[in-house]
């Protein structure tokens, strides 16, 4: 009877490792980390549009993910709302998992001022205010080209003007031409005088549109508000099959 007992405890023992070691085995596997196929790409900061222009057309929002296989030389683009565009291009090498680092450069006041002072307007372009870059460009183009008729017609009037001095000059001791010849004198004066000062509002205008246009972009930078709450959007584009995936994507 002893004997049975030792067996039966012997075999319950047995029994019980071998079903500890299972579940030890099963838990040890679940907390094992499953290895990431494919590609991703990943921004900082994260939110980034992200397009891939190669044997396929891609798109997402990053963390980007893609599962299918990518091989072959692809040209990549990021942007972000207060961040620089970023461009180049990422030769993929076929069956390797890869994942690829971008860092995008802020957007600076100094930039936009630099860019504003080279081209008005550029620097609000520059700042996602495309609007008014546009505007701001094409009222300086409009008052440079004003400008440059208004300094055309005051060249023109004071190569009248002396014209006029030279006839009265030439005919002064002719007693018949003498009044009408001074008389096209200050008439050629006045349109000196009425020209320059239509110059001269022209240069006011040019240059109030340029110094407006470095304040605006010094002073008047936009904010640019970190989204800590997003959507994830990924458009693939896979053998002529377009694919849409939207996730929810939170940062702390």
């Amino acid at each position: 009877m002893e004997v049975r007992k030792m067996l039966r405890m012997k075999s319950l023992n047995v029994c019980l490792a071998v079903i500890f070691g299972l579940f030890a085995g099963q838990a040890t596997l679940a907390q094992t980390p499953k290895e990431e196929t494919g590609t991703k790409i990943v921004t900082s900061p994260v939110g980034a549009l992200v397009f891939l222009h190669g044997e396929y057309k891609l798109a997402g929002r990053s963390p980007y993910s893609i599962q299918q296989p990518l091989q072959g030389l692809y040209h990549i683009r990021a942007s972000k709302r207060g961040y620089e565009n970023y461009s180049s291009t990422h030769y993929f090498r076929p069956g390797v998992n890869e994942r690829l680092s971008i860092k995008l450069t802020r957007k600076t006041r100094l930039r936009s001022t630099i860019r504003s002072m080279f081209f008005p307007g550029w620097g609000q372009y520059y700042t996602d205010q495309k609007f008014k870059g546009i505007l701001i460009s094409s009222f300086q183009l409009a008052s440079a080209a004003y400008l440059i008729f208004a300094d055309s017609d005051y060249q023109t009037a004071v190569k009248d003007f002396n014209t006029a001095v030279q006839n009265f000059q030439a005919q002064e001791k002719n007693a018949e031409l003498r009044d009408q010849l001074i008389l096209n004198v200050q008439q050629a004066r006045k349109q000196v005088d009425d020209k320059y000062e239509i110059r001269r509002r022209a240069v006011w205008v040019a240059a109030s549109i340029y110094i407006y246009n470095l304040l605006d972009a010094l002073i008047f930078f936009p904010s640019y508000p970190d989204s800590r709450i997003g959507v994830n959007l990924a458009v693939e584009k896979v053998n002529g099959q377009q694919t849409v995936g939207i996730g929810l994507r939170t940062q702390f």
